[in-house]
């Protein structure tokens, strides 16, 4: 069973990455011809830096290190749960960073 689900699974992964790379072809045409409006263009053309995202990730991959080196003793269960916990809490805090710094 196992052996069939790699070959679906990366059939929807290459199916989604085309989806992707022709809906922008097809934003980036509208907006060069102008039919878009100007809100929108802002919408479509203002994805996060590449050194906020760096950041958000960083920090989100640095609490659960922490979290997996701190819940060693725990159960299974409990350290799931601090995992998730971190990363939230990590997340709330590049939250605060990221309005507190734009």
């Amino acid at each position: 069973m196992f052996q069939a689900i790699v070959p679906v699974a990366l059939f929807f992964i290459v199916a989604y990455i085309i989806k992707i790379i022709s809906d922008n072809r097809v934003r980036r045409l509208l907006i060069e011809k102008g039919q878009v409006e100007e809100n929108v263009k802002d919408v479509l053309q203002a994805p996060p830096s590449h050194r906020q995202n760096s950041f958000k990730w960083g920090l989100v991959i640095l609490t659960i290190g922490v979290a997996l080196m701190t819940t060693s003793g725990l159960d299974d269960d409990m350290r799931f749960g601090a995992i998730l916990i971190a990363a939230g809490i990590s997340l709330v805090i590049y939250y605060f960073l990221a309005n507190r710094f734009s």
